[in-house]
């Protein structure tokens, strides 16, 4: 992941992520995850579905994955 898309996305408080099926979102999601924390930044992760957020969990490796109807009104 370069600099610059890293430099984007922590200096805004929402970043969507999104395209087809088998694309590489939730492997992008990871990376940018895992740089974050090294960097001393608080991620969430949100998705539309259930399926697609319990997908973003297993690859990002993390608890704070939910979807945005949770996130939202939980």
């Amino acid at each position: 992941m370069s600099d610059q898309l890293f430099d984007l996305i922590t200096t805004q408080r929402i970043t969507p992520i999104n395209g087809p099926a088998g694309s590489g979102k939730s492997t992008r999601i990871s990376l940018i995850q895992k740089r974050a924390k090294e960097a001393g930044y608080k991620t969430i992760i949100t998705a539309t579905t259930g399926k697609a957020a319990s997908n973003a969990k297993k690859k990002a490796q993390t608890s704070e994955v939910s979807t945005h109807h949770n996130e939202i009104f939980e």
